[in-house]
């Protein structure tokens, strides 16, 4: 059986289990809630927690506390799944 060797310093890195960065990453999880972290504020915010409405090319869109964001994809810092436990 052959050795697989893995060197701390690949200059790659897998993503997080249930890490979010794209719109196809994205689409299958509309209606689950989500956590969105912006690298810049929007509207005065950068985290965000909800329901994720829909999943396009450019933006996604969250509701929380009633009001929908859209949100820039390639403005995320940090996504993924928040299952309600």
């Amino acid at each position: 059986m052959p050795t697989i060797r893995c060197q701390a310093s690949t200059p790659w890195r897998c993503p997080r289990p249930g890490s979010l960065r794209t719109a196809t990453h994205f689409a299958p999880y509309v209606g689950e809630t989500v956590f969105v972290e912006l690298a810049q504020p929007l509207e005065g915010r950068r985290r965000f927690k909800g329901p994720l409405v829909s999943a396009g090319a450019a933006t996604i869109e969250v509701e929380v506390d009633g009001r929908r964001y859209a949100l820039p994809l390639d403005g995320i810092r940090r996504a993924h799944l928040a299952p309600d436990v």
